[in-house]
């Protein structure tokens, strides 16, 4: 959701959050359709256009070479995952094992050879495939690079007002 909403924002000159509704409903008559799980749905060429993560349309182009992926000049959500330990957890000394474990560059190279998408994890990239390396979908254009933005946590407020309109959205 925050995604979606974020690059209709950006797309009509807005912040990420912000709470002016007419900004935020704009684009609504335009969106013929919403599917998360839609990688099966782009290599069949069901859809002809849309907004997609960047490993997803990897593994979509992998399947079908006439797929292509765009970085919007109006701005597009920069963000990764990231992994933390409970304060209370039971086994933290595993945990933190884990973790250690995973941010090793091969290891992180290996999830992100898997899964398709990239990670922050230096020197991890000598150890991915080429197509990991090389892909479009995961290594910005310079030209459109600063168009990235990383999220950002809006005000509950904002969040309500997105999630509301996002349900409507959903109807």
């Amino acid at each position: 959701m925050s995604d979606v909403m974020a690059m209709t924002i950006y797309y009509h000159g807005g912040e990420r959050c912000t709470t002016d509704r007419d900004t935020l409903m704009a684009a609504k008559p335009h969106w013929l359709a919403l599917d998360y799980g839609a990688v099966d749905s782009y290599a069949a060429g069901d859809f002809a256009a849309g907004i997609y993560w960047n490993g997803a349309s990897l593994r979509v182009r992998l399947q079908n070479d006439k797929f292509a992926y765009g970085y919007p000049a109006t701005g597009y959500p920069i963000w990764m995952d990231n992994a933390a330990v409970l304060s209370d957890a039971p086994n933290r000394d595993n945990a933190m094992k884990f973790i250690n474990f995973v941010l090793q560059p091969e290891i992180a190279a290996l999830i992100s050879d898997s899964a398709r998408y990239s990670n922050a994890i230096t020197g991890s990239e000598v150890f991915m495939d080429e197509e990991m390396r090389t892909a479009p979908e995961i290594n910005a254009p310079a030209e459109q690079a600063a168009a990235g933005r990383w999220g950002q946590a809006c005000p509950q407020d904002v969040n309500d007002i997105h999630t509301q309109i996002w349900t409507e959205l959903m109807q």
